[in-house]
């Protein structure tokens, strides 16, 4: 079943995970799905009825999830395919990839069996401390990639 209609829902701190959302979304209209992107932090339980599939984005901060994302796991999708991307620091540097997929996704998705997940993936996010970019690992290129290939899966 494809899904015509796609609810890309995200929170984020410091704003990386909301540009990837972006990313995510135009890629997604592009495909020609139907997009809306919600932030969780200005709509935190957004209605999901409407939607056929849905992409659930998080940034990371002190080895967790945002709260507001985390939440949007436990609810009941139904039959409906999810995405879900997250923005971390350690996803970002090939030496702690592996460490930061199997610590923010693995992990925390086999908690969840109830999602029919389709699509999961960590890339790298930005650090800054008073203002000043401390470290940046954000990765477009591959947010844009990983964003083709869910529009193939959603598309059916």
């Amino acid at each position: 079943m494809a899904a015509k209609k796609v609810l890309v829902a995200y929170q984020t701190k410091g704003g990386v995970a909301g540009e990837y959302a972006a990313i995510v979304a135009d890629v997604l209209r592009a495909s020609g799905l139907e997009v809306d992107v919600v932030d969780l932090k200005q709509e935190g339980r957004p209605d999901i009825a409407p939607y056929g599939a849905v992409v659930i984005g998080s940034g990371v901060r002190l080895g967790r999830w945002y709260g507001r994302a985390k939440r949007m796991l436990r609810r009941d999708y139904g039959e409906r395919p999810v995405a879900i991307f997250l923005a971390s620091g350690g996803a970002g540097d090939p030496k702690t990839y592996d460490e930061s997929r199997e610590k923010y996704l693995t992990r925390v998705l086999a908690k969840r069996p109830h999602l029919r997940v389709v699509a999961a993936e960590a890339f790298g996010g930005r650090y800054v401390m008073r203002g000043t970019v401390v470290d940046d690992h954000r990765q477009p290129d591959r947010v844009r990639a990983w964003a083709g290939e869910l529009a193939g899966k959603l598309k059916g």
